[in-house]
């Protein structure tokens, strides 16, 4: 039995110094060879200087939207006073509206709440809708060329550094390609939109 246990160590021993072994013996043609790459995909939506197609699908959102997000603002806003009435019902001393009028103002301020709710929640379903269908195909395109302008660069992976992804630490060397990117994009891929 401690043969058998000597026979593992020692292979456990052999095997950390033979990784270690490879590990230093690495062909350094290999490292340079895996490039890596961080975008900021935010800014592609940039109306000046990102994506143009990009900026002007959600331009476009925002002007189809702009009417409901209006609507739910105001309602918003009312809800806000009607809030202070109610708060203001308890501190009233004199001159207070009755109790049936200060409950018939509480369920209508619940109905309200309820309302906005509702209409948000239907406004936000009809906008995901919309943007599929505007800036789906768009995304699609941006994402097949990042593909080839990673490989075209030889970048063997390209992470993106936006907020809504998260967020990555690496060591060693990376190419901030934002601009580039977008450059190229714009050069490559906007003719064919024409075409």
């Amino acid at each position: 039995m401690k043969s058998f246990r000597f026979f593992t160590k020692s292979l456990i021993f052999v095997l950390i110094l033979s990784a270690l072994a490879f590990a230093q013996t690495e062909n350094p043609q290999t490292l340079s060879q895996n490039k890596i790459a961080v975008i900021n995909t935010e800014a592609f939506y940039h109306k000046d200087t990102g994506i143009k197609e990009l900026a002007d699908v959600y331009s476009q959102l925002e002007i189809e939207f702009k009417a409901k997000n209006d609507e739910l603002a105001l309602m918003f806003e009312g809800s806000k006073k009607m809030l202070k009435e109610i708060e203001d019902f308890g501190v009233c001393k004199f001159g207070c509206p009755s109790e049936s009028v200060f409950k018939a103002k509480r369920d209508e301020y619940e109905k309200l709440l309820c309302k906005i709710q509702i209409e948000n929640s239907v406004a936000k379903s009809l906008y995901k809708k919309r943007e599929l269908e505007l800036a789906g195909i768009v995304k699609k395109k941006v994402a097949e060329a990042i593909k080839q302008f990673a490989k075209e660069k030889g970048y063997v992976m390209v992470l993106d550094s936006s907020k809504d992804n998260a967020s990555v630490i690496i060591e060693g060397e990376t190419d901030e390609i934002t601009k580039e990117f977008i450059k190229y994009y714009s050069e490559n891929f906007t003719k064919s939109k024409s075409q």
